[in-house]
């Protein structure tokens, strides 16, 4: 994973407003991850988009999700 990116796995993105996604999670679990903290290598910005969600590692931490 590149440095200062952690990746939450593959998951969609149910909805999006201007300054978050909100996605579903593999574990099914659903998070809304403010724009701003994903990581430039996330296959998931927008609604409709599935992938490899990443952001970036200290949002994570702090998510307990790292």
């Amino acid at each position: 994973m590149a440095d200062g990116a952690t990746s939450l796995g593959d998951g969609k993105c149910l909805r999006e407003t201007n300054g978050a996604i909100l996605v579903e999670l593999e574990s099914g679990e659903e998070k809304w991850i403010p724009k701003l903290c994903l990581h430039d290598n996330s296959e998931v910005w927008k609604d409709g988009q599935t992938g490899d969600i990443i952001v970036k590692s200290w949002w994570a931490e702090k998510e307990g999700l790292g």
